[in-house]
């Protein structure tokens, strides 16, 4: 029993050290980077079909690979991604290709700096993924869903 008592009281001592701290970082927030995640579906156009699996709208794709400046992410069968973008973000246009699964596409979102997450449900149209929603640090961003400049 003093053992259980003895170790929870460790366990929560080193939780609080590592958490109440910020993290680390050295920087106001603890700031170590951008995380970027969220999810990867098929949108209402024609279903692509890859290796004899078909998704139809609003299903997740699994299976892609998800990048932006370096860091990359493979989604899981329920179409979620994620990864950390290490170091400070100055903000700015940030590139995010899709590769993988019959999909071979690219889509630019725009992060101001000093944000810490970026949310993003894609979208793959007919080989084309797009962000469909993007938060930013909890906030609805509203974007284009418009191609080229």
């Amino acid at each position: 029993m003093k053992f259980h008592v003895l170790f929870s009281v460790s366990l929560s001592t080193l939780l609080c050290a590592v958490s109440c701290s910020g993290g680390g970082g050295g920087e106001a927030g603890g700031n170590s980077g951008l995380l970027m995640e969220g999810t990867l579906i098929q949108g209402s156009s024609v279903g692509h079909a890859f290796s004899g699996a078909k998704h139809s709208a609003g299903q997740p794709i699994g299976s892609v690979e998800i990048c932006a400046s370096g860091a990359c992410s493979m989604t899981d069968d329920a179409g979620h991604w994620g990864f950390l973008m290490e170091g400070e973000f100055a903000g700015g246009d940030v590139v995010l290709t899709v590769q993988g699964h019959g999909i071979d596409s690219s889509t630019i979102v725009s992060v101001p700096a000093g944000a810490e997450n970026v949310q993003l449900d894609l979208v793959n149209n007919s080989g084309v993924v797009e962000a469909h929603t993007v938060s930013i640090d909890g906030a609805e961003q509203p974007h284009s869903h418009e191609h080229g400049e």
